[in-house]
């Protein structure tokens, strides 16, 4: 079977909450220094929430997720997690895996066996456990009254026109496809074979 078909998620813009609650409060994915070449940008924050925009990959089953209003995209940067300018390397390629229909975990291809994963207010890129624990899983809440609007130069970068969800109020939890919860499993050892491949390993 192909990694192709490994698609929980419609392209799309979505707030990515973490299933770890900070305080009694839900606290989500969100960039506090756009770009950065060294030192983490992105934390989790229960006041303020990114837009973050998923683009399949189809050649090999992981997604790009922009930063919405940027040229930047989420990477795995040397020093921790950040946002950079596409380049299109493996550290900016994530693989998002369904668990148990309880969240997902976010696996750059460029470490197959680790997950963004949350510490206090901070993100980090450790190890994977299995089963994943709940500071390893995020759940994607679809943003509505929302229309993505490319950023200079970011036409030639992928096919897909921007979309429109269906208008409704605050951020709805999206459908999951089916056949692709199903073909998760099967598909974990292939992309685990794809990302070492990649690494040059």
């Amino acid at each position: 079977m192909s990694t192709l078909g490994i698609r929980p998620l419609r392209d799309g813009p979505y707030f990515i909450s973490s299933r770890v609650a900070q305080a009694g409060r839900t606290v989500f994915l969100h960039v506090h220094a756009s770009g950065l070449i060294h030192g983490p940008g992105v934390d989790v924050s229960g006041e303020r929430r990114t837009v973050w925009f998923l683009n399949f990959n189809a050649s090999n089953g992981t997604y790009t997720i922009w930063e919405h209003g940027t040229n930047n995209v989420l990477d795995r940067g040397r020093e921790g997690l950040t946002t950079f300018r596409r380049h299109g390397g493996s550290n900016q390629q994530w693989a998002l895996r369904l668990h148990s229909g309880s969240g997902l975990t976010m696996t750059p291809l460029s470490d197959p066996h680790a997950a963004i994963t949350v510490n206090g207010l901070q993100v980090r890129i450790e190890s994977v456990t299995s089963p994943a624990r709940a500071a390893q899983l995020w759940t994607f809440g679809s943003v509505n009254n929302f229309h993505r609007t490319l950023a200079a130069g970011e036409e030639e970068m992928f096919p897909y026109m921007a979309a429109k969800e269906e208008e409704n109020d605050g951020c709805s939890t999206p459908e999951y496809d089916e056949e692709a919860q199903a073909q998760i499993a099967q598909g974990e050892k292939q992309f685990a074979e794809k990302a070492e491949k990649a690494k040059g390993i």
